[in-house]
């Protein structure tokens, strides 16, 4: 089997990841951005299929990192930067890869919210 802690990431540096990487970041913030409604400005989290599977109340991995550098840092960091923040997220257990094959990348793949994150504001849909 796969150990997620062992994946690879093309050069990313994997932190010890028990301590933010973005200490200046409040991580309540980030959280109630990310689970706003997609129509204010929120985190993309929708259905979607691939290979007639479907995963429900996903988002996209290269999408968040996208979304991290414009709603979280004003578009001023780098992919690499936004991925760090979004791979302590995920070690966190705020999500998990869809079928929790891999740490956080930046790439073409579906993660979803665990009942950490959306338990964090008394949210039970991110979708909503």
């Amino acid at each position: 089997p796969n150990n997620i802690l062992d994946d690879e990431d093309n050069g990313v540096v994997d932190h010890a990841m028990s301590t933010n990487p973005e200490p200046d970041l409040d991580l309540m913030v980030v959280i109630e951005k990310m689970l706003q409604p997609i129509s204010a400005g929120g985190l993309p989290i929708k259905n979607h299929t691939f290979h007639f599977r479907n995963y429900p109340n996903s988002f996209v991995g290269n999408e968040a990192t996208t979304w991290v550098i414009g709603h979280i840092f004003d578009g001023q960091a780098s992919r690499e930067r936004a991925t760090n923040l979004l791979r302590w997220l995920h070690r966190q257990g705020y999500f998990v890869h869809a079928t929790k094959e891999h740490i956080f990348k930046d790439a073409y793949l579906f993660y979803r919210m665990t009942d950490k994150f959306t338990t964090v504001l008394g949210n039970p849909d991110p979708t909503v």
